[in-house]
């Protein structure tokens, strides 16, 4: 497995296992959306901008990844709006969770 750290904090690896379909690359990368909000809670007064959302959407796309990790992300239902707003702009995404 070869690794190579692209900028942007974006990790092409690339895998060398014989495999029936052609080898290829992916990208991989995790970010802190920084409590990404729908609204208040108990403990975090504030729900994201929704400029603030803009902007994350603008970051992920200009990062490119195959595949993406979100930390700190709120709610189920903020997980779900940020997953419309980006499918909105063609992506296409499966949720899992650890």
């Amino acid at each position: 497995m070869e690794f190579e750290r692209a900028p942007g904090s974006v990790t092409r690896i690339s895998c060398g296992i014989p495999c029936p379909v052609a080898r290829r690359d992916f990208s991989h990368c995790s970010y802190n959306v920084e409590n990404y909000l729908d609204q208040p809670t108990e403990t975090r007064r504030y729900a994201k901008s929704a400029e603030a959302r803009v902007k994350i959407r603008e970051s992920i796309h200009a990062l490119k990844p195959d595949v993406i990790a979100l930390e700190e992300m709120g709610t189920t239902n903020a997980l779900l709006e940020l997953r419309a707003s980006l499918k909105a702009e063609e992506w296409i995404f499966l949720i899992g969770s650890m």
